[in-house]
């Protein structure tokens, strides 16, 4: 016979049997308890949802996708026959490179117009020209975070597509081959 505390602590009954997949939930249970962030979460929420990717993973990847919406919309059957995980870090590499040339760019306009900005002297009034200078120079300066942000995001890219390979398909040529033996 089933007392009464015991009956309270079961949950509600229902007309449809509860299907429980034991390896998933065991699965489950070590990936939380092998992961001390989960753990902790766990311990604290007594939940352990697996954790959202944060933004910067999510930036990387909408520049992969990118990529990858590029092949799809071209006409050209060969990429097919080339490793496109190559071809995109490739072309990852050379984004990178040209954020290299507009960090270093932004960076020489930053102090250029710092410097400009120390020069400019106002008689009696409010110096509004180091102020404009002064503006530019902030501008310039968040361009710079901007593309701080961006190699970020490409570094992070390049970093997710080391997990990836690409199979390609072999070219099939129209003339028949004959094997001699």
């Amino acid at each position: 016979m089933i007392s009464a505390s015991t009956k309270k602590r079961r949950p509600i009954r229902s007309s449809e049997p509860i299907i429980e997949k034991p390896k998933v939930l065991t699965r489950i249970r070590v990936d939380v308890l092998s992961d001390p962030k989960r753990r902790l979460t766990y311990d604290k929420t007594g939940h352990a949802e697996d954790p959202a990717p944060d933004n910067d993973h999510v930036k990387a990847m909408e520049i992969i996708a990118s990529l990858v919406e590029h092949f799809i919309a071209g006409t050209d059957e060969t990429v097919f026959a080339v490793d496109l995980v190559q071809v995109m870090r490739q072309e990852l590499s050379q984004m990178r490179g040209r954020c290299h040339t507009q960090l270093f760019q932004a960076q020489r306009k930053v102090a250029r117009a710092e410097k400009l900005a120390k020069r400019f002297r106002a008689r009696g009034r409010v110096n509004q020209i180091r102020r404009m200078i002064e503006g530019r120079r902030d501008l310039f300066a968040r361009n710079l975070a901007d593309i701080n942000s961006a190699l970020r995001q490409i570094d992070l890219a390049l970093e997710l597509l080391k997990d990836y390979s690409f199979d390609r398909e072999l070219c099939v040529s129209k003339t028949s081959s004959v094997l001699i033996t």
